[in-house]
Order: structure tokens, then sequence, then C-alpha cells
């Protein structure tokens, strides 16, 4: 375990391919060469993030073999921003968008681009539309008038 703690540390340390820690070793009079690092490609095993090449991850969605793959195009399953070749996992679904569009999935109504988070049917969070007077609501945030009383739009 602290070999492989140590590995990771070294890896954010020096990267992909590089050779030697920065700041070098006083006490040889230079810099402290390391062996030379190289990145784990798609489908080699792997054990975290730090030992794929950039622009990928160590995939361990499954209780096959760990191993690095590619980041994952829009729509695909993420759990972290790392996983996506757009940069942004939300809802966990790769987009490169900064915020989800109506009949998207979301958690909140600020990942809406316009409209709201609805949450009121169950399991069903998507972005829709404010609604219009008269309709059934929750919060003032649902309705186009900013007003919500008795569970009814103004």
């Amino acid at each position: 375990m602290k070999r492989v703690l140590f590995g990771t540390f070294l890896a954010s340390l020096v990267g992909c391919g590089a050779t030697s820690l920065p700041g070098g070793d006083p006490a040889a009079g230079g810099e402290n060469q390391l062996a030379a690092r190289t990145c784990h490609t798609a489908d080699k095993e792997c054990i975290d993030d730090a030992e794929c090449c950039a622009g990928s991850f160590c995939h361990n969605f499954t209780y096959a073999r760990w191993q690095c793959v590619a980041a994952q195009i829009d729509g695909s399953y993420c759990r972290a921003d790392r996983q996506c070749k757009g940069g942004s996992c939300r809802n966990y679904l790769c987009s490169s968008a900064s915020c989800s569009a109506v009949g998207q999935g979301c958690h909140a109504d600020g990942e809406c681009c316009t409209g709201f988070c609805d949450d009121l049917a169950y399991g069903s969070h998507k972005c829709s539309e404010k609604l219009a007077s008269g309709t059934d609501c929750r919060r003032n945030s649902h309705c186009q008038s900013g007003l919500c009383e008795s569970y009814l739009c103004l």
C-alpha cells in the first residue's frame, strides 16, 4: 500500500514521460534522475488515474480489471469531470455544456440554462420550462410569474 501511494505521489510530481523531480538533488550536485516513467495507454491495467496518459482515466465502473480508457464523449456514463472529454460530468452523464438544457437531467435549479429543475415526479429530475399561471407548483422558482401560492402559479 505504501508503494502505491508513494508511486501516485511521484506520478503527480513527475507526470507522464518525465525523468526527474522538479528542483533536482542538491546532494548529487544536480538534477535527481528517476527511471523514465511512461504513462499507461488504453487497455493497460491501472490502480488510479495518475497512472493513465493525459486524456484518459482509470476505468473502474465494473468488476472487471481496472484499465486506462479514453475520456468519454457527451452522453456517456461518468462519475467525475476528468472522465469526460468535454470536462463536465453532470447528473452522471458527460456534457460539454456549462448548464443543462430543458429535458436534460439536473439536481438543482442552478444547473438549468433556463427554467427550473423539476423534481415533482419521483426519480425524474429534469430541467423544465417555467410554469404558466394556474399550473400546480411547489416553489416560486417554478412559475413564470415567480409566485407560487397555495400550490398554484399566479
